[in-house]
């Protein structure tokens, strides 16, 4: 058994599988929990008190952190990258499909089917476009002025339908087509945005709820974790050191973040054009993409400082584990105020104080929040365990190599070390 062990252990050490999750990156929780406090606080503050900056983008840097994580594993889990093989494509899409219904599913349909229970208006009349993911298209038709406690679900729906077909595309397309296919992703969203909203601006609809408005920003996160893995071909996790990458998290910076500003100057200059607006907007807010492409690039590299330390500090990286609890209840907690105000005997003084508005409103979302992950979210997350992308390579290696030694020891736990690891969630 010495012998056998010692075997193993060499293997392990000397060929890591070749199908990894990446390793959890703590400070992208960090980010998360900054993301969804400035949704939070689009929602619940009055826009004439957010000093005038765009906290609601704060979906935008969700997508990208998705974009870079999602497509660093598939790309991880892709045994050919010049040519494809289909029967191995169905097993890592597979796998992949069924770890991301595992954390993604099972608390969406549980709120859907308690609001249908509890007649949360208006989820009589909207819920096939909720349990479909088609809540983006539905806000789309309704137009500008359309408010509901579900219009946060629109972002779910872009991702869904995302991944849909992104996973296809990761492991069909060859490797050097994929960097020209993640190009055309980003230039699309920009020039669909404009056509929207500026050849109809009369038109009530937001280009913004539509899919292919997104797909600036999933692609930046996706051509980062590309970047990160070219001229790695050993490389399993998505640690970003690369020249590519950090040319292009350089260019992310410097581009992003000045352009990011030329909407409020241009309207301070007075433009009010609205197909130059349009344009201005589009062409800023993919700016703002950049610079979350360089803070999520930064982040997997680990930030040095005090923004490291923040990022890094136990309490914010634990709100970034439950943020998907904290997103999809944060708004459906409004409707729920006036009850809870009465229950705690607020004096009629103080029911309109916003800071105790908002105070009640965090407490009731990070309760719901943290006793959804402990009793309903986690237990069925940790099921991933059951499906992980490297076993039956690993299981194949070993037992190649101990029946060139004569005999075929039962795979011990040790040797699967990232079989159980949680993939941070996506939102």
């Amino acid at each position: 058994m010495k012998d056998q062990a010692s075997i193993v252990k060499t293997l392990v050490e000397s060929h890591p599988p070749c199908r990894v999750e990446p390793t959890h990156m703590v400070q992208f929780d960090g980010l998360r929990a900054f993301a969804i406090a400035a949704v939070a606080f689009s929602h619940w503050v009055p826009e004439n008190l957010q000093f005038g900056q765009p906290w609601g983008t704060g979906v935008q840097l969700f997508f990208v952190l998705s974009g870079f994580l999602i497509t660093g594993i598939l790309l991880d889990n892709k045994t050919d990258q010049d040519h494809p093989q289909l029967s191995s494509l169905l097993v890592t899409w597979r796998r992949f499909y069924v770890r991301r219904c595992l954390r993604i599913f099972p608390l969406f349909y549980m709120v859907l089917v308690l609001a249908l229970l509890f007649n949360l208006k208006p989820i009589r009349q909207t819920w096939p476009w909720h349990f479909s993911y088609l809540s983006n298209i539905f806000y789309y038709r309704m137009g500008k002025g359309y408010f509901d406690y579900f219009g946060h679900f629109w972002s779910l729906a872009v991702e869904e339908q995302f991944y849909l077909v992104w996973p296809f595309l990761v492991l069909l397309l060859p490797t050097r087509w994929l960097r020209w296919a993640l190009l055309a992703l980003i230039l699309v969203a920009p020039v669909f945005r404009i056509a929207v909203n500026g050849v109809a601006p009369y038109h009530p609809a937001e280009a913004r709820y539509l899919t292919p408005a997104s797909l600036d920003a999933l692609g930046i996160g996706a051509l980062l974790a590309f970047l990160v893995r070219q001229n790695r071909p050993s490389a399993k996790h998505a640690r970003a050191s690369t020249k590519p990458g950090r040319s292009l998290a350089l260019f992310c910076l410097c581009i992003g973040l000045p352009g990011a500003i030329v909407p409020a100057l241009m309207h301070h200059a007075g433009v009010t054009n609205s197909v130059a607006n349009s344009i201005v907007d589009s062409l800023a807010h993919l700016c703002l993409l950049l610079f979350y492409g360089w803070v999520v690039w930064t982040a997997a590299r680990g930030f040095p400082g005090v923004i490291g330390t923040v990022l890094s500090y136990g309490p914010i990286v634990y709100l970034g584990k439950i943020s998907y609890g904290l997103y999809v209840f944060h708004l459906l907690t409004v409707p729920f105020l006036p009850p809870v105000m009465r229950l705690l005997h607020v004096p009629s003084s103080l029911e309109n104080s916003l800071p105790l508005r908002v105070a009640i409103l965090a407490a009731l979302t990070l309760g719901l929040s943290m006793l959804s992950w402990h009793v309903f979210e986690k237990p069925l997350n940790d099921l991933k365990r059951y499906f992980p992308y490297d076993s039956n390579q690993t299981e194949a290696r070993v037992a190649t190599v101990t029946s060139a030694n004569g005999y075929d020891p039962p795979l011990p736990d040790e040797i699967l070390p990232l079989a159980s690891a949680n993939v941070p969630p996506t939102q």
